[in-house]
């Protein structure tokens, strides 16, 4: 939860988003016209979530240190002395919870972790859209593709749902069903989803 605490306040509300829903024609909000760029709220996620390896890296490094540490005094209890020569006392519980924390800490796992729980969040906002404008659709499909790419780089690959966001939000309309249903490993509620928020009428 840590981790993710900054991840969170970029996400939050982005589903309420006003330029998700403004039409072509409204000047009222700064949207694309024929090329889009990712907005702040992922770029600074994405940007946080890349700088996170190196901060885990020097946990881990410090663990490792903390093990070593605890091997050293495991091995001096072992032989009944202190570092100050007097006898050992027994280790309690809660240091040997710790040393079984910093003997199983693994940096890539945690990332891993933290990829797949940011872009569940993302996906969540991505659910409570439920009306996109062509602009809309187009500065959405820039900033998923933009995280899809940060978490493929962080983890092994984002969710289907939040690729078939992507894929959906990009689809030209008078294509929209040929090109999104051609993709492999689409989310079948997401395309029906994204028509509807998008006005696009699809074959049953």
């Amino acid at each position: 939860d840590v981790l993710l605490c900054k991840v969170r306040v970029e996400f939050r509300g982005v589903a309420r988003r006003p330029e998700w829903s403004a039409s072509a024609e409204s000047s009222e909000f700064d949207l694309p016209t024929f090329s889009a760029y990712p907005q702040g709220y992922v770029t600074t996620a994405g940007e946080y979530l890349l700088s996170l390896p190196q901060h885990l890296e020097s946990i881990a490094d410090a663990a490792e240190e903390e093990r070593a540490a605890a091997a050293a005094v495991g091995e001096m209890e072992r032989v009944g002395l202190q570092e100050d020569g007097e006898p050992a006392k027994s280790p309690t519980a809660a240091d040997a919870e710790a040393a079984h924390a910093v003997e199983h800490f693994d940096s890539g796992e945690w990332m891993a972790r933290v990829a797949e729980t940011a872009a569940g969040l993302l996906l969540t906002e991505m659910r409570g859209i439920t009306r996109l404008g062509e602009p809309g659709a187009a500065q959405l499909a820039a900033d998923l593709e933009y995280f899809n790419n940060i978490i493929s780089a962080l983890f092994s690959e984002p969710p289907s749902a939040l690729r078939t966001y992507a894929v959906c939000a990009a689809a030209a309309r008078d294509s929209y069903a040929i090109s999104v249903r051609d993709a492999e490993g689409m989310d079948e509620d997401v395309i029906r989803a994204v028509a509807k928020a998008r006005g696009i009428k699809l074959d049953k």
